[in-house]
């Protein structure tokens, strides 16, 4: 089958399978923060401003960027449905868009890279109304305009507007997405030290129109509202220790493909799937330790510049987010504050086993891992609504 039918047939399924988990959750995957962007968008539809009416309570759209109610708004505009499937739907062709850049930066493994957003907590964040599926795919791009940036000489001026456009879309998705030109400064301080001018002037104009893009939205949002942005932050007043047992169940869930465990309970199913899980794991260990010259085919290399750059794009976001919650109260550490940077992992994992010069090792170790993410696919369907619709049908 050509990989383009077959990435064609894994964007249905996923599809698929968010729309029939939504139609069948009673809150249709929302929470209080998805009203709030659903809220938004029929704001900018119906009176075209910033406020919006909650339970009888006029509230200003501030405490998150216009992004994604922007684009909830766009795509209301041009279809019939309601702004909380136009939402599902905003989710839906983030990931289509993604599709078609793994499409063009992978034409011959785009499939199995595309398998990551089979993955349990990823499918859980897609089928969300949340900003983060928008802001994860927009951190991708980012990835793919820096490796340019950096290993593409000849390309540095048109990929410094992709640098530009990419930090602007995350941060009009989530504010926190400004930290990305944190992440380009420290590019910045090393051409500096090279002494490579046209680069430093690159991304000081990088630099300027994005800092002078956030003023200006943080006027416009002051001039139609009253307020700049956000909402009061406080310090961390949680324990060290708790901290950071939240954050290790968090990441040990972050590992697991099919089903998180939940931690004040047994849950045998969840169980089940982690022994599966490394089960399929400890055979593809053993097929990788059995192929020939497995160190030196594993081993980095020049090639792998691009799957190191989304890794390492992942981890910056990975130690700046905790970081800030180590010493911020905000959400606690869930699969919301750390898939961003599982997507990126993934992506970079697979993208780094894609090389050309592990075609042999990948075909030997593909197919299980393939049938784990099909069954975590699988699971996203397991609802008590769907299995009570098959018996009383």
């Amino acid at each position: 089958m050509r990989e383009s039918s077959k990435l064609l047939l894994l964007f249905l399924a996923i599809s698929l399978v968010i729309l029939v988990r939504v139609a069948l959750e009673p809150d249709g995957y929302t929470t209080p923060d998805s009203n709030h962007y659903m809220k938004g968008a029929g704001g900018l539809l119906t009176t075209g401003d910033l406020t919006y009416t909650i339970g009888g309570k006029t509230s200003t759209f501030t405490i998150w960027p216009l992004g994604y109610s922007f684009s909830i708004a766009t795509v209301a505009y041009l279809s019939p449905f309601s702004l909380l499937w136009n939402s599902k739907l905003v989710n839906l062709l983030w990931i289509a868009l993604t599709f078609l850049l793994l499409r063009r930066l992978y034409p011959e493994n785009a499939f199995w890279i595309g398998l990551v957003f089979c993955m349990h907590s990823i499918l859980d964040i897609f089928s969300f109304t949340w900003s983060e599926p928008g802001f994860m795919v927009i951190m991708l791009w980012y990835s793919v305009a820096l490796h340019h940036f950096l290993f593409k000489p000849d390309q540095r001026t048109e990929w410094a507007f992709h640098l530009v456009f990419a930090i602007i879309g995350a941060f009009l998705y989530r504010y926190f997405g400004a930290y990305l030109l944190g992440v380009l400064s420290l590019f910045g301080v090393y051409f500096l030290w090279k002494r490579k001018w046209k680069e430093v002037g690159l991304l000081i104009g990088v630099a300027a129109g994005v800092v002078g893009f956030i003023l200006s939205y943080f006027w416009f949002v002051q001039q139609h509202t009253g307020y700049y942005s956000g909402t009061t932050r406080i310090p961390a007043d949680e324990s060290f220790l708790y901290l950071l047992q939240n954050l290790a169940q968090t990441q040990l869930n972050e590992f697991l493909l099919i089903r998180k465990l939940p931690f004040h309970q047994v849950d045998y199913l969840a169980i089940l799937f982690l022994v599966l899980q490394l089960g399929v794991l400890l055979l593809v260990v053993q097929r990788i330790r059995k192929s020939t010259s497995w160190k030196e085919t594993l081993a980095p290399k020049a090639l792998d510049s691009l799957p190191l750059t989304i890794a390492f794009v992942g981890g910056t976001y990975w130690l700046t987010m905790v970081v800030l919650r180590f010493f911020m109260k905000f959400d606690m550490f869930d699969f919301r504050l750390i898939t961003p940077a599982t997507f990126l992992f993934l992506v970079a994992g697979h993208a780094y086993l894609a090389a050309t010069h592990r075609r042999l090792l990948l075909q030997k170790i593909q197919k299980p891992i393939v049938f784990l993410y099909f069954v975590a696919l699988a699971h996203g369907l397991y609802k008590k609504q769907l299995l009570l619709l098959f018996l009383n049908g």
